[in-house]
């Protein structure tokens, strides 16, 4: 009993010490102490171990509460606690819900946030704000939320990747500032160090040779001189061979040039008129002009580059990207956007998983729009052998790219002061999407140390990035759109010449110019990177202009290097493909790295001649040297990056290489520049052999053509050999014949492309055959002509053979109109033919069942009677005949024949008191087939009337 009573009383002190603990009066002095705040100097050291002590006395169900993470830690803005909050999640899905409120769009985005969360109407944020106006701070939410810490939290987190979004983009936008100042400056060399610079010697050699040349045509020296027109022929054929060998050396043109004017075949007019041209002497100097018989090569120059015409085709079509570059390009996205810590946004709604948005496409637009006048475009046929004609357009090109950085930056900058106002608004919104700013917080961790706060910290470093950025990236497209590329292709002799480059001196530019992107994985690849002169005549490849001045660029501030450039340009292309254009959508939100690297076009494909482009046409080797030829003509999986490669290039419809022409070539279409006429129609030659159906498919996407029957009558006889060349333009057939291959190999596209041809004719497909002539040529020395697709089918089916004929496959859009009944317009007469036949026996049936019911009817009446029947029934099939006779003819003339509504007619059959007995009897005793007829020939002439 004693023992009972001795549990109760401990049991009641028990009760009453917890209730004692439990006292909010008791509880306040220790409670005070484990409020700890983040600006508090507190000793924690001895508020955790009171926190612990006081834990140890708490009841078991009760104690785990007592080890969750003290208010200081579990509030810090770490990656970690960013991971567990979910906030990014959390305010997305309030975003969701809240766009539709009125007040989101009276009073914005986040200030209707802090209204709802911080519970005052004082917090402004606006662009121009150094900082947020009675922003609060973790413990001041706390407090708001003193039960239900998990929300506190994600309301802070919330605030401050807010902060850290707005003060990155203010800074963003303050070294834009800086760097829009300081790139002006740099242009200059810029321009000079990625744009063809004129060679001095070339163009003394140049001088000398056009200055007699020119000199010896020209009808004033025969008048000066009196020599007569043989003599003059006959001079010019002794100096033609001293002229050629002039070209290879300018210390040798010099000599010559001090030869000639001393020979005795020019008089001393002659001599004294050319050293008074506005051209180098013999001995270097420059004279002023004082004759005006002939113009001075920077006029001839000059007068060729203007006055370009304009395109009159129609925009070119993009190609898609070739699966294996898709895949390249997804994997590529798909490693850049899901970060480890956003694991959990797989499991976010669709609505919520989309791309990170910036109002900066017309910046894009505006980027592509620059173009460089070319130093080579223009040139006489014997300077632009060597670069001799080349003319200096740094001035020009100066221009045009500060004009393009005065039409860039403001756009950049408007565009990030609107995302600033869509931040704070929420306007930056799509409807059934979260806003702007919580996308940002999805797809970024703004905790993470070595990004986003890191580069907030640093802002040196920050500033160096986005300067090397815009840097590189103003200089790729300089350098593209002077005609500058790379081109890769798998050769056996590529391990042999990247070994060869690696022990090259530093001047060797035929050497440098290769590298290999991958020695280890693909050996057998190899690029090279090169620059087309795309002058009139002696079009022609030559040494990338940067590739000995790469590693002095700028005083070597950015650090380059040529094979660091050359592995950045060919990783450019295996993730991005020939898209040059910035990622505006992910650049100033990402990795500064994914900008900051050089980039140009790329051609790839195994078909690519890859040769010295050091040699230009008569240089070290013979003089018909064709090295600097190798166009880079087919680009990609079966040539699909072509029409690509040629936009970045500014190759295609408009350019300046497009419109440019002869003086003798003055009609546009024709074969003007020798790119489109000659070199590409070589290089299509060698690259595809006897492969009619590549070269067709490659031609597409060349926006070239052979020339066809119907083209002699565009041409007068001072532009007949014109006729003969291919011309620019697209094949009328390219669409049909790349949709109808789009899945098939070479040799099913070529089997398609001639046997089924030769099978069927133009109305199984294309009509390429029956356009073409013949053969082109290619008006060039030597002179050559290429064979048309039709005799190369015939070469390629007699070489590989023809297989059974396996069943036509439907094509959108054929058979065509107006080519002629072939093969199956013939099978479509054949069947409708059929068709009518069955129809005329079935009829047959019908009438010869409905004369049989109609002559036993008679049985049943008297003579006279009959007799009545039969003649009356002889005078309506008489009037129906009549009927039926006008139908028909009516139908011929509406050609109504084909029409369904009219098969409809004929088919619709009569109305109930009617009975329908076939099409040329159809009469009964008691029927009535007139009127029948006569419906039918109401709804044939007047087909709107409702009573027809």
């Amino acid at each position: 009993m004693a023992a009972a009573i001795t549990n109760i009383w401990i049991l009641i002190i028990c009760l009453l010490s917890k209730i004692m603990l439990a006292s909010p009066i008791l509880n306040e002095t220790s409670n005070s102490h484990l409020n700890l705040r983040l600006r508090d100097e507190i000793d924690t050291k001895q508020n955790l171990s009171l926190k612990w002590s006081n834990c140890e006395r708490e009841p078991r169900e009760t104690l785990r509460n007592c080890h969750e993470q003290n208010d200081m830690d579990f509030f810090a803005f770490t990656p970690k606690n960013v991971y567990e909050s979910q906030y990014a999640i959390w305010y997305a899905n309030w975003t969701y819900s809240r766009q539709s409120d009125p007040q989101w769009l009276e009073i914005g985005e986040w200030r209707l946030f802090s209204i709802e969360y911080f519970h005052t109407r004082n917090l402004d944020c606006g662009s121009f704000w150094t900082d947020c106006k009675d922003m609060p701070t973790w413990h001041e939410i706390l407090n708001l939320y003193p039960n239900d810490r998990e929300l506190a939290r994600r309301v802070y987190f919330t605030s401050e990747s807010y902060l850290i979004i707005r003060n990155y983009l203010n800074a963003i936008q303050t070294i834009l500032d800086e760097v829009h100042i300081s790139l002006y400056g740099m242009l200059p060399e810029i321009v000079q160090v990625f744009t063809s610079q004129p060679d001095p010697s070339a163009q003394s050699a140049c001088a000398m040779i056009g200055a007699v040349t020119d000199t010896l045509v020209n009808v004033g020296v025969t008048a000066v001189t009196g020599m007569m027109t043989s003599t003059l022929t006959s001079f010019y054929d002794k100096t033609k061979l001293s002229v050629l060998r002039a070209l290879r050396d300018p210390e040798v043109a010099a000599k010559w040039y001090t030869k000639t004017l001393n020979n005795k075949w020019i008089p001393p007019p002659v001599v004294r008129w050319l050293r008074n041209q506005d051209q180098f002497n013999a001995w270097g100097e420059m004279t002023p002009t004082t004759s005006d018989e002939l113009d001075s090569l920077t006029e001839r120059v000059s007068k060729m580059s203007q006055n370009l015409p304009k395109s009159n085709y129609p925009p070119h079509s993009k190609p898609e990207l070739t699966p294996e570059l898709q895949k390249m390009k997804d994997a590529y996205k798909k490693a850049y956007s899901n970060l480890p810590w956003v694991k959990p946004v797989a499991q976010i709604p669709k609505n919520l998983r989309f791309g990170l948005r910036f109002n900066l496409q017309l910046l894009v637009k505006q980027q592509s729009k620059l173009r460089l006048t070319s130093g080579s475009l223009g040139g006489g046929s014997t300077c632009s052998r060597f670069g001799g004609s080349d003319t200096n357009n740094n001035a020009i090109n100066i221009n045009q790219v500060q004009g393009q950085l005065a039409s860039v930056f403001p756009q950049v900058l408007d565009s990030l002061g609107q995302v600033y106002e869509g931040i704070y608004n929420g306007s930056l919104s799509e409807e059934g999407q979260p806003s702007w700013l919580a996308t940002s917080m999805l797809r970024h961790n703004w905790a993470e140390e070595k990004s986003y706060l890191a580069r907030l910290r640093h802002g040196n470093s920050m500033k160096s990035q986005v300067m090397r950025a815009f840097v590189l990236n103003i200089a790729s497209q300089v350098s593209a759109k002077d005609g500058s590329y790379m081109k890769c292709s798998h050769k056996s002799w590529a391990a042999e010449k990247c070994y060869k480059m690696a022990q090259a001196k530093a001047t060797d530019e035929a050497s440098l110019s290769y590298f290999c992107p991958r020695p280890d994985t693909d050996p057998g690849l190899i690029c090279q990177v090169g620059r087309w002169a795309f002058s009139d005549d002696n079009s022609h490849e030559t040494p990338w202009p940067a590739l000995l001045k790469l590693e002095s660029f700028l005083h070597d501030r950015f650090q380059l290097t040529r094979l660091d450039v050359l592995n950045d340009i060919y990783d450019h292309y295996e993730l991005q493909g020939n898209d040059l254009q910035v990622d505006w959508n992910s650049w100033f939100l990402g990795s500064f790295s994914s900008m900051g690297s050089f980039s140009m076009p790329v051609c790839k494909n195994d078909r690519l001649e890859i040769k010295d482009n050091t040699v230009h046409g008569p240089g070290r080797k013979s003089f018909f040297g064709k090295n600097s030829w190798a166009a880079p003509n087919v680009c990609g999986v079966d040539g699909k990056e072509t029409e690509k490669f040629f936009e970045e290039m500014g190759f295609l419809e408009g350019s300046a290489p497009w419109n440019s022409r002869s003086k003798n070539e003055r009609w546009a279409g024709g074969g003007t520049n020798e790119f489109y006429n000659d070199r590409l129609v070589r290089a299509n030659r060698n690259s595809f052999k006897t492969n009619p159906f590549a070269r067709y498919r490659t031609m597409c996407y060349q926006h070239i053509r052979f020339a066809e029957h119907k083209d002699w009558k565009r041409y007068d006889a001072f532009n007949l050999n014109n006729h003969a060349r291919v011309h620019k333009g697209r094949d009328q057939d390219c669409d049909l014949v790349l949709e109808a291959t789009a899945n098939m190999t070479e040799e099913q596209g070529n089997r398609w492309f001639c046997q089924k041809y030769d099978e069927y004719g133009n109305d199984y497909g294309h009509t390429v055959f029956s356009r073409e002539t013949w053969k082109v040529e290619i008006n060039r020395v030597p002179r050559d002509w290429v064979e048309n697709h039709e005799h190369d089918c015939q070469k390629w089916l007699k070489k590989n053979g023809k297989t059974p004929t396996p069943p036509a496959p439907m094509i959108p859009g054929v058979p065509r109109e107006k080519t002629g009944k072939l093969w199956l317009e013939a099978i479509a007469a054949k069947k409708q033919h059929d068709e009518e036949l069955a129809a005329e026996a079935r009829t047959r049936k019908l009438d010869d069942e409905a004369e049989r019911k109609f002559e036993e009817s008679l049985k049943s009446m008297s003579k006279k009677d009959a007799e009545a029947a039969r003649k009356n029934h002889k005078l309506e099939q008489e009037e129906a005949n009549e009927l039926r006779k006008q139908i028909k003819e009516e139908a011929e003339n509406q050609k109504l024949k084909k029409d369904e509504d009219w098969k409809k007619v004929l088919r619709e059959p009569p109305q109930d008191e009617y009975k329908w007995k076939g099409w040329k009897g159809f009469v009964t005793a008691t029927s009535h087939p007139i009127k029948f007829i006569k419906r039918i020939w109401k709804k044939i002439k007047w087909p709107h009337r409702k009573d027809s």
